[in-house]
């Protein structure tokens, strides 16, 4: 049997490195034996560096430059602008985006560990001074963090709310569980609008009180308990839609919105569980998705929330150790004439990529994706023109095993004109990717984040390394990868990379964040890489 799957040893394996690690942060354990969080110093990477374990620091070579025609979406101006409002980059869950992000020049890394043993921070967003906003979610703390873009300094943080799992002692369910943070926005005031764990939805503020210090302010908080009267229908998601009204799903299915001027709140039950984020287009369209089926739905006249049409798709109800037992997607909103919306099912051996009329509903087509058996994700597809772009997960076996059973591969599929059907533009299996992979306009450019298979440790000790890297959009081959750090601190568990409004690319890991640049466009001094 290999050594590196053998799952013994993988578990003692686990067990050596979190106590390398905890060894290797600033604290130690008070005098009643307990471990507190870190003081914010760089991710741990175990060896230290990638010729330790075999592999290389960089692959491939710089990028040139070779610019899109720019994504339009229509600006939601409850909302900061496209890019710095959401874990997708926009309410069209595009993951497109028209920054500038890293070619691969003599590239810079920073990171900031945030949590002892996790501290899962899957969503970016930026404040009005271009400052980073990101929850990060530990075993027993979820926090509002706000950092300086460039060296990740903590500038301020505020407890939230603990999850229901939390209190009820199920640390295992870190990674199957996105609400309460896991999802939030930037306001069009800049402000962190996030739907916490006790069923609120709340505002915060960043203000600067002195020259290097900030603070949170609370700016509103609404209460949904006496609304929802059901204590476990934890939020998953709140966004305002193109007229203002303040949308929110729970995951049992609840979907509602607050009217802020009235203070009036409208609820409808889908009765399905619903574990994604959810899209809204500038028309008043809602979509979102259940364990069982796609739903468009809209505000009727009286104010009411009707479903305009549901589509029921594949669903096996177990793709390997992934968030939802449905679809791991949340819906993307694309297509030249802004018409079209996918979705990937979960069928058995082979998910489809599912792609639909807004409208109408209509499918376009049920397209079979990657190899049969070998076939999963939970990370949305990005979408760009007529184009979708979707990345395999099968095999993913959560945050605390071992990251080389991912499957790899990314593929491009288009829609023809004609919305005749769907087609294959390309395929590669060069990345084992775990994350929401990025499209930037400004360069042409797909970002990924993946890990590679490194030299056993003394001959016994598996090990692996973990790589930033970028493919061409047209034709899918690999243009570079970096190396970031080796080891289990800097899995990055299903969280999206995000793309800043400066070039600068951010990835969350299991215990923090980090940020990779390009080294000539850095002129702050930042660490290179050991």
């Amino acid at each position: 049997m290999n050594h590196l799957r053998h799952p013994a040893l993988l578990s003692f394996t686990y067990v050596l490195l979190v106590v390398i690690a905890i060894a290797g942060v600033a604290h130690r354990a008070s005098a009643d034996g307990t471990l507190p969080e870190p003081d914010y110093g760089e991710l741990f990477s175990w060896p230290e560096t990638p010729e330790e374990i075999g592999l290389p620091r960089f692959v491939g070579s710089e990028a040139t430059r070779n610019p899109l025609p720019p994504i339009e979406i229509a600006p939601n101006y409850f909302l900061a602008e496209q890019g710095r409002n959401s874990l997708h980059g926009d309410t069209n869950n595009s993951d497109t985006l028209n920054y500038p992000a890293p070619l691969g020049i003599d590239p810079q890394v920073s990171s900031r560990q945030l949590g002892l043993l996790a501290a899962t921070c899957p969503t970016v967003v930026f404040d009005p001074h271009g400052n980073v906003m990101t929850i990060c979610i530990g075993v027993a703390r979820v926090r509002l963090f706000l950092m300086d873009p460039h060296s990740l300094e903590v500038l301020a943080e505020q407890e939230l709310p603990l999850r229901a799992w939390v209190e009820a002692g199920r640390p295992e369910d870190i990674t199957s569980d996105s609400s309460g943070g896991g999802y939030f926005h930037a306001d069009q005031f800049g402000r962190a609008l996030v739907g916490v764990a006790d069923q609120r939805i709340q505002r915060w503020e960043a203000l600067q009180v002195k020259k290097k210090k900030w603070q949170w302010q609370l700016v509103d908080d609404y209460d949904l308990r006496p609304i929802l009267n059901n204590e476990d229908a934890p939020l998953q998601d709140a966004i305002p839609d193109y007229a203002g009204r303040l949308w929110f799903t729970t995951q049992p299915g609840i979907i509602g919105y607050i009217d802020e001027n009235t203070g009036d709140v409208e609820i409808f039950e889908l009765n399905e569980f619903l574990q994604n984020g959810f899209a809204i287009e500038e028309d008043g369209g809602i979509y979102a998705v259940t364990v069982d089926a796609l739903y468009r739905l809209g505000v009727a006249d009286d104010g009411s929330i009707a479903v305009e049409w549901r589509k029921a798709y594949k669903n096996d109800g177990g793709q390997g150790d992934l968030l939802s037992t449905g679809s791991g997607t949340t819906p993307t909103l694309f297509g030249d004439d802004d018409d079209l919306v996918a979705i990937a099912d979960n069928s058995a051996g082979r998910i489809n990529l599912n792609v639909y009329l807004r409208e109408t509903g209509q499918q376009i087509c049920e397209f079979p994706m990657f190899d049969d058996g070998a076939s999963a994700t939970e990370n949305s597809p990005i979408g760009y023109g007529n184009d979708i772009v979707l990345e395999n997960n099968a095999g993913y076996p959560g945050p605390f095993g071992d990251p080389l059973l991912t499957v790899p591969g990314l593929t491009r599929v288009h829609v023809r004109e004609d919305l005749s059907g769907c087609e294959q533009v390309w395929h590669t299996t060069e990345f084992r990717a775990q994350t929401t992979p990025r499209l930037s306009t400004d360069n042409g450019l797909i970002y990924t984040y993946s890990v590679k298979e490194g030299q056993p440790f003394e001959g016994l000790i598996p090990t692996y390394g973990w790589y930033f890297g970028a493919l061409d959009w047209e034709t899918g081959q690999r243009v570079y990868e970096t190396w970031v750090g080796n080891g289990s601190f800097w899995n990055n568990v299903l969280d999206p990379i995000t793309l800043g409004p400066d070039g600068t690319a951010y990835v969350g890991t299991k215990n923090g964040l980090m940020a990779i640049r390009d080294g000539k466009a850095n002129g702050k001094g930042e660490k290179k890489q050991k």
